[in-house]
């Protein structure tokens, strides 16, 4: 994950006239008015929930499954055994 010393970097390895370029879109009004930060991390939960959802349904179907399966074996195993 790129940290910010990163960007830093990215930053330090342009010319003054870009440097001055992104400072002046970074420090422009239309640019922090589109920034919404509670938008952002309201969709980030919303995706978060959207995967942790899926991971749910999987794992309950994976253990569906497996009891199926080990329900069905033992039913097998009781009436294949001798009695």
């Amino acid at each position: 994950m790129p940290t910010i010393k990163d960007a830093l970097d990215i930053i330090g390895k342009l010319t003054v006239a870009e440097q001055e370029s992104l400072k002046t879109m970074l420090l422009s009004p239309a640019f922090v008015k589109s920034l919404n930060i509670e938008d952002f991390v309201a969709k980030e939960r919303f995706v978060q929930m959207v995967v942790y959802a899926l991971f749910v349904v999987v794992f309950m179907w994976f253990v569906t499954v497996i009891v199926k399966t080990v329900r069905s074996d033992m039913y097998a195993r009781i009436v294949a055994s001798p009695s």
